[in-house]
């Protein structure tokens, strides 16, 4: 049998469980390992608008944040360390001992600098003559 391939311009709920539960499964067959866990940290205004957030996941020692944003009225306040370090305290709480972000040369590499984050790796060939910088930070010192 074929199975058709399913196109969508968003990660539908049921395939993003599916996908991680998969992995999981895998991931604790062949090394032992703890699940693949997603995480959000989120700033809300009084009426419940999104102004800012993390989102990431905790995976085989380590944390990645995938996206940071902030609204900017609330930019260069503090609120990005914030989010920041309150996913480290989920990580440590999760037993990781290293965390892992990326920006592009236009967005925050200072800032996770600032944070202690490295680079440990700077990817080129995106378009404009982009460059993407992925960090680390160890958790563990």
């Amino acid at each position: 049998m074929v199975y058709p391939l399913t196109v969508s311009d968003s990660i539908p709920p049921d395939l993003e469980q599916t996908l991680f539960e998969g992995l999981n499964k895998n991931a604790k067959e062949q090394k032992g390992m703890d699940p693949v866990l997603s995480f959000s940290v989120s700033i809300k205004d009084e009426k419940g608008k999104i102004l800012g957030g993390a989102c990431g996941v905790t995976m085989f020692g380590s944390i990645y944040t995938d996206m940071l944003w902030l609204d900017p009225t609330l930019r260069k306040q503090g609120y990005g360390k914030k989010l920041m370090l309150e996913a480290e305290k989920i990580a440590l709480a999760r037993g990781c001992t290293f965390a892992i972000v990326h920006t592009m040369d236009w967005e925050a590499l200072g800032f996770y600098q600032n944070l202690g984050y490295q680079v440990e790796h700077i990817r080129e060939g995106y378009a404009k003559n982009s460059k993407q910088y992925l960090l680390r930070k160890d958790l563990t010192t």
